[in-house]
């Protein structure tokens, strides 16, 4: 039962033996020797690097059905190693370690999180917020199906684990860096973390936010991707539940400016500006788009003449 011993066997019966063993892990009354774990993930890792892909999904998913059913000292190795196969560039292999992770996460650090009285733990929150940014990471580095598939998950994630004001900071960071390829996939993750931050009665700081960072957009961006990413900010800020219904077409606008991008921009300011019942920040918003819209057919200009 080691990558060795099982070298000269066909796929077919290194399946049948991975399965056996891990039948006899899931179900075997008794704790089994620590080296029989340790045989397991040398397996798991030896079959991702060698290539030998349909081992590694099934040693894999019998790593997931051990950490589902339970079984003791398997949970912290099968997380690091979910944690180091993520990392992977091959999407056969990160996708599938992806599941194991989501797995781990909520079979053992959500639980550990809150006590009965929602109260969460500190250590458990540092270790997830490393796992949070592990998939941050991918979505950076990623191909274009990883990013699909961890932005699917990510919102949810992300709501199960933190308030909101704990991730807003985050997520908005990484949707803004430089370095970020995949603005629009990340931005149905804005769109739920904002939400969620509107369900927790944080609109007031998530307002405050958004009019100290307006001069980002407007500033340092191109004009259409700074028309595009206000007009998903500020959907996404809404309470008006006509105007967010329409955030799936604007996200699909990314990169165009457009008569019908501008109009889009104008509406979703003038919804947000009349949200905003502080009337220093109302001032503070005016006076940004004001001066941005010095530049010549400016959709900026737009916005201030629409208030």
């Amino acid at each position: 039962f080691t990558p060795e011993t099982s070298s000269g066997q066909s796929e077919e019966s290194q399946l049948v033996l991975y399965s056996l063993v891990l039948y006899i892990m899931e179900h075997s009354p008794q704790e089994l020797p620590p080296e029989v774990q340790s045989h397991l993930l040398q397996l798991v890792i030896s079959t991702s690097s060698n290539r030998q892909i349909v081992l590694y999904q099934a040693l894999m998913q019998g790593l997931s059905r051990l950490i589902l059913a339970g079984v003791t000292g398997v949970w912290e190795a099968a997380t690091r190693l979910a944690m180091d196969r993520l990392s992977q560039s091959d999407p056969a292999v990160s996708l599938v370690a992806l599941k194991l992770l989501l797995i781990c996460m909520y079979s053992g650090e959500y639980s550990k999180m809150r006590g009965e009285e929602d109260i969460v733990d500190p250590e458990q929150m540092v270790a997830t917020i490393e796992k949070t940014s592990a998939l941050f990471d991918r979505v950076k580095k990623g191909s274009p199906l990883e990013v699909e598939c961890v932005c699917a998950v990510l919102p949810y994630l992300l709501a199960d684990f933190f308030p909101a004001s704990e991730v807003l900071t985050k997520a908005i960071g990484e949707f803004l860096s430089p370095h970020q390829p995949h603005h629009r996939p990340l931005s149905a993750v804005i769109f739920q973390v904002l939400s969620q931050a509107c369900r927790e009665d944080q609109l007031p700081l998530l307002q405050a936010w958004l009019v100290m960072s307006l001069h980002i957009f407007t500033q340092n961006l191109p004009v259409a991707m700074a028309t595009w990413c206000l007009s998903c900010f500020f959907i996404s800020a809404s309470t008006n539940p006509w105007l967010r219904a329409v955030f799936p077409h604007v996200q699909s606008r990314m990169g165009k400016c457009t008569y019908e991008d501008r109009k889009l921009l104008c509406i979703a300011a003038s919804d947000f500006y009349r949200q905003l019942t502080d009337i220093q920040q109302k001032e503070t918003f005016v006076k940004t788009f004001k001066e941005a819209a010095s530049m010549p057919r400016s959709p900026f200009a737009d916005v201030t003449a629409s208030l």
